[in-house]
């Protein structure tokens, strides 16, 4: 068998990341390949199709010089622009947005802190406001527990002066003169006398009322009224309570003239046509009154 013959290709430059990347990338001549050092390339060639290997990897190798050439040419660039370069536009996308998400939450802690620090101050300073009202009410306390000191006794009378010579001089009675009892009571029994309760208010006066009891069939009635001449309540009146045939209601006033209905087109009301009767039913004083079939009469008691 004939020996393996071995080429030695020169390469003018360190072999680049893409140049190894796509000799490893080479399925069929994969495990004929082997970096000895970073100058030359040794290639194995068992056969003619092997130099084809060869002379395609020159052509790589060329390529990647003249790029390097241009990148160093080209101003250098700093290890993150070297990393945004080598990722790919999602990659850089999801970065973008952690960053833009980390620096909104970086200022709304930096808010936080501040509005916490504006609400310890205002803590503080109501503190400070508690501490001095409880002072004050403090003092007021011991103020107004403080005891009284006891009213002083009023100084004993003079006794008389004695006569100096041999005759004694009487004095002439004189007529006492009258002392109210406010005078003659002394400080403690005027404290002792009980303080006169307060008069009750005397009881407010009654309004004048008027009750109505209407005795009907209708589930419902309500009084249509012009009391003490304040004009008349609107349309259908004051509901009137009560259950069963007895509807009742209270008006305050001392005359009043009314009608009634069942909220509805039902009026009752005194005849129209008779030229004696009145309008409506009137009541000229307080009382009360009974209103059955038409008829209004005072109710005695």
């Amino acid at each position: 068998m004939a020996p393996t013959r071995v080429s030695r290709v020169a390469h003018p430059a360190p072999l680049t990341r893409r140049s190894v990347t796509l000799c490893t990338k080479l399925p069929s001549y994969s495990h004929m390949y082997g970096i000895r050092d970073r100058s030359f390339l040794y290639v194995r060639e068992p056969s003619r199709r092997g130099k084809k290997v060869v002379s395609k990897l020159g052509e790589i190798d060329a390529t990647d010089k003249s790029k390097g050439s241009e990148d160093s040419a080209s101003p250098s660039r700093s290890p993150v622009d070297q990393t945004q370069a080598a990722l790919p536009p999602d990659a850089m996308k999801l970065f973008s947005q952690a960053q833009q998400s980390m620096l909104v939450l970086n200022e709304s802690r930096m808010k936080a802190l501040e509005e916490l620090k504006a609400a310890k101050k205002q803590i503080a300073a109501l503190q400070v406001e508690l501490d001095g009202v409880k002072r004050e009410l403090a003092q007021a306390r011991s103020t107004t527990t403080a005891p009284q000191a006891p009213a002083e006794a009023p100084p004993p009378p003079a006794a008389p002066a004695e006569p100096t010579g041999g005759t004694e001089v009487v004095d002439a009675p004189t007529e006492a003169t009258p002392v109210a009892k406010e005078q003659v009571l002394q400080p403690e029994e005027q404290q002792q006398q009980p303080e006169p309760e307060p008069e009750e208010p005397p009881p407010e006066p009654v309004a004048p009322r008027i009750t109505i009891i209407y005795r009907t069939g209708w589930h419902d009635a309500f009084v249509h009224c012009n009391v003490d001449g304040r004009g008349w309540t609107s349309s259908p009146g004051i509901r009137m309570s009560g259950s069963g045939d007895n509807k009742e209601v209270v008006l305050e006033g001392r005359t009043a003239e009314f009608v009634l209905n069942n909220g509805g087109d039902d009026w009752d009301k005194p005849d129209p046509y008779s030229s004696g009767e009145p309008k409506n039913y009137t009541v000229d004083a307080p009382g009360t009154y009974v209103l059955a079939r038409g008829t209004l009469k005072r109710q005695d008691g």
